[in-house]
């Protein structure tokens, strides 16, 4: 019933007595083409690959004016642009980055986000923000190079045609979306874009712009050490390697769902199939959960290995493209290695199932 009023879903359109007493055909022939989409709308959900950053524009998008001609007290906030804004928030709570791509002074936008009363969103909710006038594309690849994300993982949110067409054109594979100008069709599109619909989110999710912010801390403390050596050092990492237990399991096929660049055999498994690999006698699964000195990660990495008496097979081995360059892929290597030699088994193998997406996971293979 929650998507009744998005459906534009009359209460008089639902239920059929007659057919429902006489053939237990409960709906109407509108209603059945509403639950159609729905079910749709949801399987969309679980077979399509996330996305995971949304970068929006400023002036006409987030709210309606150009701040550089009218100044702060010019611009106005329509129900359209709390709409957006309130969409925004849920999805970074339910683990997107929001980042801005604004061609605007950069004083100017963050006194709009920070002391504008009719602004939702702050500037504690952006993770990454591109504020002066190089073009979108570029702007939109540095962000990306910056967060360490594929671009078929992007959104782009613009009101200018040109923009638009312009990132088509150069970013393909970037999801652009062009902002309207009126409210109803701003509104349908908020409704009725399946990428925007939140998912499900664990713990990791709702502490994911803090674990980006913490990271653009780590590569400030690239710049500043003397060498990558020095770095690791400083970081102090802690890697923990745990059992699943029913409050992580979620995350763990979370990971097998999201994670593309270092994942060896790209197999993606739901809670149920995590489970009863974790109930078998003949493999290990283990999460792997990484802290260092500015912050947690969360849970990061998985791995499951199919034992047999002189042989253990990789089933699966990933970690998230976030954690990578820390050396933890060594220290996970390792860690396989060590359970291999407590029950004497000879051999490991790591399977690699390659794809355009998983080259970091061959760069590993190939350097050890």
């Amino acid at each position: 019933r929650q998507w009744h009023k998005r459906y534009l879903v009359p209460d008089d359109s639902i239920y059929d007595k007659n057919r429902d007493i006489i053939a237990h055909i409960p709906y109407k022939n509108e209603y059945f083409s509403t639950l159609a989409a729905l079910f749709v709308r949801h399987l969309y959900q679980i077979i399509t690959p996330p996305k995971k950053v949304i970068v929006v524009d400023c002036d006409n998008t987030l709210w309606r004016g150009v701040l550089g001609e009218d100044g702060i007290d010019n611009i106005h906030f329509d129900d359209m642009h709390h709409q957006l804004q309130n969409k925004l928030l849920q999805l970074s709570h339910a683990g997107m980055l929001i980042c801005l791509c604004s061609k605007n002074e950069e004083k100017d936008v963050f006194d709009v986000f920070d002391k504008h009363p009719q602004m939702k969103l702050k500037s504690s909710d952006l993770v990454a923000t591109k504020i002066n006038w190089q073009p979108k594309v570029q702007n939109i690849q540095d962000i990306a190079t910056s967060l360490n994300l594929g671009l078929d993982s992007f959104i782009f949110i613009d009101d200018n045609p040109v923009e638009c067409a312009h990132v088509r054109a150069h970013l393909p594979e970037v999801f652009t979306l062009q902002w309207p100008t009126y409210a109803i069709e701003a509104e349908c599109l908020l409704h009725h874009t399946w990428f925007l619909d939140p998912k499900t989110a664990t713990k990791e999710d709702k502490n994911r712009t803090q674990l980006y912010q913490d990271e653009f801390k780590r590569q400030e403390e690239v710049k500043s050490s003397l060498s990558f050596a020095d770095f690791i050092t400083n970081l102090q990492l802690d890697i923990q390697f745990n059992n699943i237990e029913n409050n992580t399991v979620e995350r763990a096929a979370q990971l097998t769902q999201r994670t593309n660049q270092f994942n060896f055999t790209t197999i993606r498994r739901n809670i149920q199939e995590i489970q009863y690999l974790c109930s078998s006698n003949d493999h290990i699964v283990q999460i792997i959960h990484v802290k260092d000195r500015f912050g947690d990660y969360g849970i990061v990495g998985l791995i499951i290995v199919q034992c047999e008496k002189k042989t253990y097979t990789l089933d699966t081995f990933l970690l998230s493209c976030r954690i990578l360059g820390r050396g933890i892929e060594h220290k996970i290597a390792a860690h396989i290695g060590q359970l291999a030699a407590q029950k004497n088994v000879d051999n490991i193998i790591f399977p690699l199932h390659f794809s355009q997406k998983n080259k970091p996971a061959l760069n590993f293979l190939q350097e050890i």
